[in-house]
């Protein structure tokens, strides 16, 4: 997946950010904490480098849902947007569904 810039975010439209660069390491995920996170059987992400990523509008909620994982979603309708791991500070995962 490549793409110059993109856009993403919630189903309210409350909250939107906006990437750029080239995605890596899509992956459907099936562990239990994405799983309840995002209410589904399955949730597929794309990796970015963080500073390639930011929130345009809105403000999401930070989830701290592990010791090393915080998530962000929109406190108004729901919906899933990343996924940052202490280990890797310099990367950011978002839910292919919120582009």
């Amino acid at each position: 997946m490549t793409q110059s810039s993109i856009e993403g975010g919630c189903l309210c439209g409350a909250v939107r950010y906006r990437v750029s660069g080239a995605a890596s390491h899509p992956v459907v995920c099936h562990c239990e904490s994405c799983r309840r996170a995002c209410g589904a059987q399955v949730v597929a992400w794309v990796t970015f480098p963080v500073e390639q990523f930011r929130f345009a509008t809105g403000h999401p909620i930070e989830y701290q849902s592990s010791s090393p994982v915080k998530r962000t979603f929109c406190g108004r309708c729901g919906t899933s947007f990343t996924y940052q791991h202490t280990n890797t500070p310099e990367e950011i995962d978002i839910t292919t569904a919120s582009l």
